[in-house]
């Protein structure tokens, strides 16, 4: 697929045509293209500017570059009036063709004159005219109009061979430019098109491209249909979460009765909060597995309390016992059973787990896990381990955060690439409390200061409590202060702080690690992974030796 620069087709563009030949663009072209949408100009060479708009610029290190305007519907020209008109006799404001060759012409100057190396190499250059819609041309092409520069609907589907077979008739190609000249062009020609922008606006960037699930996370989704249990492995950020609640909402909007279980309290709570919204009334029950086990032992009328020294005992074993011996008297029954964070579930929670079906046959039974974020260490012991399918696309992480997180473990996953461009993850090595805070109140007078991104946007992830955190008893950076994630919600802006077990399930546009340590020892990599892999846009490491 080609790199779409923006890398999504803008929601507030009404041309029919640009979306369909973006779409072809994309998936028609290889890897080696590069496809710059909408990019407006202004010549300043002569005394009053002229300014224009290219509906698409298309690079390639050989072939050269392409200034491509499009057009919707029907069009015809009215050679003595010099006029395009559309079928209802409007008439266009500009000639598409004359547009498109002034583009490409402002282009290769822009090129020439600002990037060494662009002139030696001489890449051919030329315009073309896209009219997705129209499927034939009729009558004699003008002076100015050549068959060969006009792209049909028929077109649509050859492009890998079009593009360059259009670029071929302005000029033959002579050397393949360098990496380094390519990128140079592009770095040229982006600002034709970009404003600066804040670390604040390009997280809202990125952030457009996560709520698209990826085709392979779909088919994921609908392979789900035709298996009653289903075990999904997934990498971090692979959209176990998003796909576990999608699958709890469509059983329940074809009438099932469903229970969506996870492990950590926060996640529950989100994810309840989501259910609320969207789920139809009364058809999801959402708990983390404790809350559930409290849940079902008050309701059938036996008490439920936390000893003030509750420890791996009561959280692993006995609260399970109780949900296990509730539940005879418990009456409520589910039709289907989905749970994320498969992978800190302990094998014997499994048995009252499953006993909540309604019909243990013909009950639906799905569990999202990834092996690689089982910090506890536990023995999973899952009921089934078929039908089994992997999630391995990473699609919450920009590509240079999720290269960080998967090279921690050693992972073949990889991005889904839906950022157009990215941060790579800032690691520092730290030697004291002092120094880590004055680390962090230089990160936050930058992100919140010169970057305006908003407190709530940066959290803190840490692998100790936070009364053993270096930014405990009331600490203020930048005026902002720092405080657990425990506390309640406020209306002044905070900070967050929170470990990496309460925060394990969640997501944040900018996080900054705390205490965390590239040792050699399994449990310190899996903990860096999925602490690092909560960063959606931004990340900071600051290790421990």
């Amino acid at each position: 697929m080609a790199r779409m620069i923006p890398d999504m087709y803008p929601a507030d563009t009404q041309s029919t045509a640009e979306r369909t030949l973006f779409t072809a663009l994309e998936t028609g072209l290889d890897d080696d293209f590069t496809v710059l949408h909408s990019v407006p100009w202004l010549d300043g060479a002569a005394r009053y500017l002229q300014q224009g708009e290219c509906d698409f610029v298309v690079i390639h290190p050989r072939h050269g570059l392409l200034a491509i305007e499009t057009k919707s519907g029907d069009a015809s020209y009215d050679a003595q009036r010099r006029t395009w008109y559309r079928p209802d006799g409007t008439s266009l404001n500009k000639d598409p063709f004359t547009q498109a060759q002034q583009s490409s012409h402002h282009m290769e100057k822009l090129l020439r004159r600002d990037v060494p190396g662009w002139s030696q190499a001489n890449p051919p250059f030329g315009f073309a005219v896209a009219f997705p819609d129209a499927d034939q041309v009729l009558g004699r092409f003008t002076t100015h109009v050549h068959p060969d520069i006009v792209i049909l609907q028929s077109d649509l589907a050859k492009l890998q061979s079009r593009i360059p077979s259009i670029l071929e008739r302005y000029r033959s190609p002579q050397v393949q430019m360098s990496s380094a000249l390519f990128q140079r062009a592009l770095d040229r020609l982006l600002p034709e098109f970009q404003v600066a922008r804040s670390l604040r606006a390009q997280v809202r960037h990125q952030n457009q491209g996560l709520v698209r699930m990826t085709e392979e996370q779909s088919r994921y989704l609908e392979a789900a249909r035709g298996n009653r249990r289903l075990l999904i492995d997934g990498c971090a950020g692979s959209g176990k979460t998003l796909l576990a609640f999608e699958k709890s909402l469509r059983l329940a909007e074809s009438g099932s009765r469903v229970l969506l279980l996870c492990f950590n309290i926060p996640l529950a709570n989100w994810l309840r909060d989501l259910a609320r919204q969207h789920a139809p009334a009364g058809r999801v029950d959402v708990f983390h597995f404790h809350g559930l086990c409290e849940h079902v032992t008050r309701s059938t009328g036996r008490a439920f309390e936390v000893p003030v020294d509750a420890g791996s005992q009561f959280w692993d074993i006995d609260c399970a016992a109780r949900l296990e011996k509730s539940l005879p008297e418990f009456p409520d029954r589910y039709d289907a059973i989905v749970v994320d964070e498969g992978q800190d579930f302990i094998d014997y929670w499994w048995i009252p787990i499953e006993e909540l079906l309604a019909d243990r046959e013909s009950g639906r039974f799905y569990i999202f896990h990834d092996p690689q974020q089982n910090i506890f260490q536990r023995q999973n012991g899952f009921p089934f381990r078929e039908p089994a399918m992997s999630l391995d696309l990473n699609c919450r992480n920009a590509p240079k955060i999720a290269n960080y997180v998967h090279d921690v473990i050693g992972s073949s996953a990889r991005s889904a690439g839906l950022h157009s461009e990215d941060i790579a993850p800032d690691e520092r090595v730290i030697h004291s409390d002092d120094e880590e805070r004055h680390v962090l109140a230089e990160l936050v007078e930058r992100l919140v200061g010169r970057e305006r991104l908003d407190p709530s946007q940066v959290t803190i992830i840490g692998r100790h409590r936070f009364e053993n955190s270096p930014f405990a008893a009331g600490l203020e950076v930048a005026g902002i202060p720092i405080v657990s994630e425990t506390e309640p919600p406020t209306d002044r802006p905070v900070i967050r702080y929170a470990t990496i077990y309460r925060f394990k399930g969640l997501e944040t546009d900018c996080a900054i690690l705390s205490g965390f340590s590239h040792g050699d020892d399994d449990r310190s990599r899996r903990e860096l992974y999925v602490a690092a892999s909560r960063a959606k846009a931004l990340l900071f490491v600051l290790l421990r030796e």
